[in-house]
């Protein structure tokens, strides 16, 4: 059903939600591939069932005849002898040979172009393998983000807006996909999604829902209260993102760019060590946290309250992966970390 062209696809009235979710964002990645109003090379022949009443081709997966590509050849349909010779068909697959044929020629506008006969995507590779990869799910969802242009998200667009400038889609890459792998607190993680998606109701868009709403920033009471102002731009909080930069320049030796796509979307630069992006991530993630707790309050959270948010935390990654190999990459950050504070304790 998958592989059927939406506008080809048998409706179903009591489809479950989980099969209507996974057909729909299966129809969406195929639309941003371009692929979305044509049959795949790879389109599984027992698939035309659904699309040709009275069809019978209990014989033709057994012998070997089971995607569309293999009925073509140079974008045309193999006769049928052929087709016999090769895949041993008894001569009673003659008649749904003709049916299959008869349909293919009325709906030619659903036939692959021309150069897709002999080239797949990735996906379609994938999906003809005789022996399923390890971790098929990952390498899936993998190959989905691969595909994806994070530009066309709309948050990413209302990100840029804001930003005034556009991040490349190794950028994006990495702040979407890669340091989700650099904490097990799930505090973190949630926080992390949270902001980039835009989750918080900061004042411009509490404006729209309550006409008698300025939109004005709670803390400065000056400027527009927008994501990036409210998170990163707010006078109130230069001190507290200036402090923040010093303690990742003390503990880790990164003079990390003073910018709100490092400080706020968490891009650690790919260039700099893990051990290093791993003890960024979860001081600025400790920072946004504390931040957070001061919403729509006029006060804001010193770094010492940072400092002892990432302590608790550093006691609870220690905890988790103490059984979780490879050890030596957190063990690393944390030692830089406690050399850190040792030389700040005051005797």
């Amino acid at each position: 059903m998958a592989w059927t062209p939406p506008q080809l696809r048998k409706k179903y009235n009591n489809m479950s939600p989980l099969t209507a979710t996974t057909l729909r964002e299966w129809d969406r990645f195929h639309k941003e591939q371009g692929f979305d109003r044509e049959l795949s090379p790879v389109f599984l022949l027992d698939s035309f069932y659904g699309l040709i009443p009275s069809l019978n081709m209990a014989s033709w997966s057994s012998r070997g005849l089971i995607y569309l590509h293999q009925l073509f050849d140079q974008g045309e349909v193999i006769p049928f002898r052929q087709l016999q010779n090769t895949y041993h068909l008894p001569n009673a697959a003659a008649f749904a040979h003709r049916q299959i044929h008869s349909w293919l020629q009325k709906n030619k506008k659903v036939l692959p172009a021309g150069d897709r006969w002999g080239t797949f995507t990735e996906l379609e590779s994938l999906c003809t393998q005789t022996k399923r990869p390890l971790k098929l799910i990952s390498t899936l969802y993998n190959h989905h983000h691969r595909a994806l242009d994070p530009h066309t998200l709309q948050f990413v667009k209302a990100w840029e807006a804001e930003l005034g400038r556009q991040l490349t889609k190794e950028q994006w890459s990495h702040i979407l996909y890669e340091n989700k792998k650099l904490t097990l607190s799930t505090a973190h993680l949630e926080l992390a999604r949270k902001v980039l998606y835009r989750w918080y109701l900061v004042p411009t868009r509490l404006k729209h829902m309550i006409p008698k709403s300025t939109g004005l920033c709670w803390r400065c009471n000056k400027a527009q209260g927008t994501m990036l102002h409210i998170w990163w731009d707010c006078l109130v909080l230069t001190p507290l993102w200036t402090d923040t930069q010093a303690l990742i320049k003390n503990t880790t030796g990164v003079a990390l760019a003073h910018t709100p796509e490092h400080f706020l979307l968490q891009y650690m630069p790919p260039h700099h060590t893990k051990t290093s992006r791993y003890l960024m991530y979860h001081i600025i993630l400790a920072v946004l946290l504390q931040i957070s707790k001061h919403w729509q309050k006029q006060t804001t959270p010193s770094i010492q309250s940072c400092i002892t948010h990432i302590e608790t935390i550093k006691g609870y990654e220690i905890m988790a992966r103490s059984n979780n190999p490879p050890q030596k990459l957190w063990k690393k950050a944390w030692e830089k970390w406690d050399t850190y504070q040792q030389k700040t304790v005051k005797p």
